[in-house]
């Protein structure tokens, strides 16, 4: 099942951590958090 994955960066040590994964079908949501504010980072989606 492929997944979605939010990855952004930690402000106090500037490496990448995972905010939160998603299913595919929440393609849409994934989209829009990552236009917020909450979320600095890629989306990757993952098999």
């Amino acid at each position: 099942m492929t997944s979605l994955l939010l990855v952004s960066k930690c402000p106090c040590t500037r490496t990448a951590v995972l905010d939160r994964t998603l299913p595919m079908i929440d393609i849409k949501a994934a989209y829009a958090l990552m236009g917020s504010c909450s979320v600095k980072g890629k989306l990757v989606m993952v098999n």
